[in-house]
């Protein structure tokens, strides 16, 4: 059946979906969890290793400069290597959030059109950009786009060597640098499956056994130093403490842990809720036999289960349900859902470009909504509202009383440490990099013409504390209970 008309309106709403993606940016504030990659990538760029310049995020005991493990390299890596220098702020960590879009938008159109035609092309990466879910969590300048886009080039590499097989190797490469930017399973389990995976693959034809060993040697090439590091540096392999407690998670607390099972699962069936109860027809026709079938089907629904295992541990530890998180997590199965479906999919019937139709319609829904909503409130940032209104305070401040530079601000100890870190790049964005300002911990700073506290009471000796219960732009820092307090000589 004739298709052209359905695909021009992919081919617009593609393009719809860039521009949301790039609005969404621009009025976004970068997530806690990119500024401390972002920081790690600092400490890179400053020592040549992954180390968090004020100590760990996890141990409030120790603040020195210490080796980072709390996310995994790759993409710190890529942070560091777009900003070049040490000397940069949070505007890099949108421009290679931005960058990562369109590469993953053309790659995933590309290698679409190369294995399933140009179709199946226009359709996946019309709902894949439109999709409210990608275009939120992209936005917010997290490694998840990154490590989609490792994830494609894996299944594609996979795909290739149904007729090269040496293409396992590369795939295996692709694999571990997927590993090495957003990780949910601890380290020993993961080189258990692709051992599983690499036994099934080589079970019914003996001949690709060598360039399947090739594949899992890569693999562990590329993941094996990162959990060496960290074994040496804090006793363990993972690339998170969080990974790390998963299992103690379910022996903690195993009636918590089926609680997160329950109340994670719908928001990250939020994410491939619409193209699985449409395309469920196509998805029944894939067959465990077939290794590529049986590839997209772990990716799709092998991987979801993790992820949820991992978001329920998450709850336990943290004692928090935050779905945006739970959201995010998933996303790795989109991709390899909707190529399991134009796999199977028969384009020249009517159900299915109907079908398909709803399913765009409903993304292109999800995304127009997320604009009207960043519209609505484009008048104030959309996360992270009281770390703006703090370092957008300071800055008020500094002006106000005339402080000459470099301005010293110190921090109590008492302060979050993922909020330490955003202040530092929020405040370093307004004053200059490492020029006209000079952050610490007050007890690292010795008099600080600024501190940052929470309230204790009195105000340490020769400081005041500046008021700010009468502006209503940061009354939001009283909620979260921040003191600003400011040297007697500038009162």
């Amino acid at each position: 059946m004739k298709t052209d008309g359905f695909k021009t309106a992919l081919a617009i709403a593609i393009l719809i979906g860039i521009a949301i993606r790039l609005f969404a940016v621009c009025i976004y504030e970068p997530e806690h969890g990119a500024v401390l990659q972002a920081a790690m990538a600092k400490g890179f760029l400053k020592s040549g290793e992954f180390v968090m310049e004020y100590g760990p995020v996890m141990d409030s005991e120790n603040h020195s400069p210490s080796l980072s493990c709390h996310f995994p390299p790759f993409y710190p890596f890529v942070i560091a290597l777009h900003a070049g220098s040490p000397d940069f702020n949070l505007d890099v960590l949108k421009s290679v959030s931005l960058r990562l879009m369109l590469i993953t938008a053309i790659a995933l159109y590309f290698l679409t059109r190369k294995s399933f035609g140009l179709l199946s092309a226009l359709f996946v990466t019309a709902v894949w950009i439109l999709h409210a879910a990608m275009i939120d969590n992209s936005s917010k300048c997290l490694s998840e786009n990154l490590q989609i886009l490792l994830i494609i080039v894996f299944l594609n590499l996979f795909h290739m060597s149904r007729k090269s097989a040496w293409m396992l190797i590369p795939s295996g490469f692709a694999l571990g640098l997927a590993y090495l930017s957003k990780s949910t399973i601890p380290f020993f389990p993961t080189i258990a499956l692709v051992i599983l995976g690499a036994v099934l693959l080589c079970r019914n034809n003996k001949k690709v056994i060598p360039w399947v060993l090739g594949g899992l040697i890569s693999f562990i090439i590329v993941i094996l130093p990162w959990g060496l590091r960290n074994y040496n540096a804090h006793g363990s392999f993972d690339t998170s403490p969080y990974i790390d407690s998963t299992i103690n998670a379910i022996s903690i607390n195993p009636f918590g842990f089926l609680y997160g099972i329950l109340i994670n699962f719908l928001p990250m069936l939020f994410v491939i809720i619409v193209p699985l109860a449409l395309f469920m027809p196509e998805t029944r026709k894939a067959r465990l036999s077939d290794p590529f079938d049986a590839l997209l089907l772990f990716f799709s629904f092998g991987a979801f289960v993790l992820s949820l295992i991992y978001t329920a541990s998450f709850y336990v530890i943290e004692e928090t349900f935050l779905p945006v998180n739970s959201i995010r997590y998933s996303l790795i199965s989109f991709i390899p859902l909707t190529w399991l479906i134009v796999r199977h999919i028969d384009w020249d019937t009517k159900s299915a470009i109907r079908r398909a139709q709803i399913t765009v319609l409903i993304a292109f829904i999800s995304a127009v909504s997320l604009l009207a909503w960043a519209g609505v409130t484009s008048d104030k940032p959309l996360i992270n509202e009281q770390d703006i209104a703090l370092s957008e305070k300071l800055v008020d401040i500094v002006r106000e009383k005339q402080i000459a530079q470099p301005v010293q601000i110190g921090f109590t100890r008492e302060i979050n440490k993922n909020d330490f870190y955003y202040y530092l790049f929020a405040l370093e964005k307004r004053f200059g990099c490492d020029k006209s300002i000079q952050i610490n911990y007050v007890d690292e700073s010795g008099s600080p013409d600024i501190i940052i506290s929470i309230p204790s009471g009195d105000a340490p000796s020769g400081y005041f504390e500046y008021s700010i219960s009468d502006d209503d732009s940061i009354l939001n820092l009283e909620n979260r209970r921040r003191v600003i307090y400011i040297k007697n000589e500038y009162e």
